[in-house]
């Protein structure tokens, strides 16, 4: 196939889609991932698309978020790992907040499986569908609705705040686009911004799950400081500058590797 007609492929794939993973393109145009690599990269160059690890989707420059189906993709088994972990912190009884993020639905995969019994806050509309077709009965389910973000499958605006601000957990469990030695915990939308702010606000401990590719990113929206995290769970040892922060500020760190 010609490359112009690979891209015109591609470009309706995205078209139909919002989103593409390089493995599924490469199975449907019958040709190697490093040649859908190269037609990415190009389309990029032009700004037809945005690349991120695995796949491309549609840029929407008043909002960055990478769709909820390319980030459900990504690293599946280093989500599951710092899962895990995090598993290990909670308690029975305990009541605990979830942000939207692909990560927190594989922690909430965890406590559905392991039968803790908990109270689960989110606005992550996925992690309620989770919740509601668990038969076990171990999680009591609070969703804070407001408006559906169907890009993030989660719910934010005043509606969603002002139901987290009338609740108190022991536990905030976020993973948030990107964090900064400079800057802090930042994400690509206000409003998934302030949702995270929220539950910060209104919980005892806050625990991070967050892979590698996040860390000395900057997101456009600063939600918190370094210093308002508790834990830090993430999938690869860190450099010695992110160590020395991490300990100046007191945040206690974990490594699935």
């Amino acid at each position: 196939m010609l490359k112009i007609d690979r891209q015109n492929f591609i470009m309706n794939e995205l078209k139909n889609e919002g989103s593409i993973l390089i493995s599924n393109l490469s199975d449907s145009l019958n040709c190697h991932e490093e040649t859908i690599r190269r037609d990415l990269k190009e389309l990029e160059s032009i700004g037809k698309l945005k690349r991120i690890h695995g796949g491309a989707y549609l840029p929407d420059y008043s909002d960055r978020s990478v769709p909820i189906d390319l980030r459900t993709s990504f690293f599946k088994e280093e989500k599951r790992e710092m899962a895990q972990i995090a598993l290990s912190f909670i308690s029975p009884g305990d009541t605990i907040m979830l942000d939207s993020s692909t990560t927190c639905l594989q922690l909430a995969q965890a406590i559905l499986d392991s039968q803790i019994t908990v109270t689960l806050i989110t606005n992550s509309l996925r992690i309620c569908v989770l919740c509601d077709s668990n038969k076990k009965g171990n999680a009591t389910l609070v969703c804070a609705g407001g408006q559906l973000r169907k890009k993030t499958s989660s719910f934010v605006g005043y509606k969603t705040t002002d139901m987290i601000s009338s609740n108190f957990a022991n536990i905030a469990f976020l993973s948030n686009p990107a964090i900064n030695i400079k800057y802090g915990l930042t994400d690509n939308n206000l409003n998934e911004a302030n949702v995270r702010k929220c539950m910060l606000e209104h919980s005892k401990q806050h625990i991070f799950l967050m892979d590698h590719t996040k860390f000395s990113k900057t997101s456009s929206n600063v939600f918190g400081q370094i210093s308002d995290m508790d834990i830090l769970i993430t999938n690869k040892k860190l450099n010695k500058d992110w160590e020395t922060i991490l300990q100046e500020k007191e945040v206690r760190f974990h490594y699935t590797c």
